[in-house]
């Protein structure tokens, strides 16, 4: 994977996230028997179907590869992977 594709990735699975939570908190407001419950729960398919989705197009690098040349501990983007999110 390309540096910009790993970016993409990372951020693009970092907005994905944001929607799953922000729904699993409306589905802890919602009464189950609320009306809106259901639009709330296809929201959360929708992107978990997405994140499933991300990950067969931009499939993570093993460590090695995302890490660069190990000899200088450094990623393609010139910053150290300690401390990295990984995904």
């Amino acid at each position: 994977m390309m540096p910009d594709d790993e970016k993409h990735r990372h951020d693009f699975k970092n907005q994905l996230g944001i929607i799953l939570g922000f729904a699993d908190v409306l589905l802890t407001d919602i009464s189950p028997d609320d009306a809106r419950r259901a639009d709330v729960e296809e929201i959360q398919k929708a992107a978990s179907a997405a994140l499933a989705l991300l990950a067969l197009v931009f499939p993570e690098l093993p460590v090695a590869e995302r890490e660069g040349d190990a000899t200088q501990g450094r990623s393609s983007h010139g910053q150290s992977g300690i401390g990295r999110d990984r995904g």
